[in-house]
């Protein structure tokens, strides 16, 4: 089901002047994977696994940390 969910998700791409790294976490648990409801848009209420930007000085791990432990936006 939650593939079929996720197909119907269909972003707009939107380009900026530079790139911009981004990232998200596959968290894995006990055969289960986390995922939250995003908060903001683009694909607010869209099933998603964590993640988010990566901040200026930041190491991919910091980020990965960083957005795997955020709390979700409501």
């Amino acid at each position: 089901m939650l593939a079929k969910h996720l197909s119907l998700f269909k972003m707009k791409a939107e380009h900026t002047e530079r790139p911009v790294v981004s990232l998200g976490a596959v968290v894995i648990k006990n055969d289960c994977a986390f995922i939250v409801k995003r908060g903001t848009n683009p694909g607010k209420g869209i099933w998603s696994v964590p993640g988010g930007k990566v901040e200026l000085g930041e190491t991919l791990q910091q980020a990965v940390a960083r957005e795997a432990l955020r709390k979700p936006e409501s």
